[in-house]
């Protein structure tokens, strides 16, 4: 219930902070959304074997810096989970779909997607409104940090002990090698867009500051993913190709 309750906290301090009611309202329905997710997700655990799955709990974590103030430390922190993380998971949920056979985890995938498209427009209407207020200029140094922080400990090297047959394909699932290159080249093509918008959007614009937004991007994603490029296995029988 971590998400939910963030996006519960969220959509509270939004409205104190005065933001539009549209990007509140959003933030309330997703805390709903993600109550019903982790119930989805638990009738799939359960449905292939894992006992309790709702036993498991989220250590709560606040995002962002501490001693930015409040308004700044929550623009982080919708940045962070609604424009980078919900943007990205659309475009592995939208793999996932594309593979799936199996007729309830396809059925539970779109009803997933379809949400996490709304999470992401909250991310992105917020964003844009302080933008055009003229805030947020930290965002360009604070996105490499956004970005280390998204990648788990060891990810990276996980490949080498999951075991793999093409049969999980249609349950939705992306051999590790793929779903590293997936996330790397989607990631860095929405941070790059995102740069160009928040350039944009700003009233007084700094100098370099698009470009130093893009180093950014560069320096982190780039070097921490795209460099893990060992050869991926592709599906021998079957229609489907694991290059995306």
């Amino acid at each position: 219930m971590e998400a939910s309750a963030r996006f519960t906290r969220m959509a509270n301090e939004l409205a104190e902070l005065g933001a539009e009611a549209v990007v509140v309202q959003g933030a309330r329905d997703a805390a709903l959304d993600e109550a019903r997710h982790r119930d989805l997700c638990a009738l799939q655990a359960e449905r292939f074997g894992e006992p309790n799955p709702k036993d498991y709990v989220v250590p709560k974590q606040r995002i962002g810096a501490s001693r930015s103030d409040t308004r700044e430390r929550l623009l982080w922190e919708v940045v962070a989970v609604c424009c980078l993380s919900e943007t990205m998971n659309t475009s592995l949920l939208s793999r996932c779909q594309e593979l799936v056979k199996d007729a309830e985890l396809r059925s539970t995938i779109h009803e997933l997607l379809e949400d996490e498209v709304q999470h992401a427009r909250i991310g992105w209407a917020h964003l844009a409104a302080e933008r055009a207020a003229g805030r947020g200029d930290f965002l360009a140094d604070a996105l490499p940090l956004m970005l280390e922080a998204s990648i788990e400990p060891g990810f990276l090297q996980q490949g080498e002990s999951m075991p793999w047959n093409d049969e999980l394909y249609d349950y939705g699932e992306l051999p590790h090698a793929e779903l590293v290159g997936s996330i790397a080249k989607r990631w860095i093509r929405s941070c790059s867009a995102a740069s160009k918008r928040w350039a944009s959007t700003r009233r007084r614009a700094a100098p370099g500051s698009q470009n130093r937004t893009r180093r950014a991007v560069n320096d982190s994603a780039e070097r921490r993913m795209l460099r893990y490029s060992p050869e991926r296995p592709r599906r021998v029988s079957g229609h489907r190709s694991t290059h995306p």
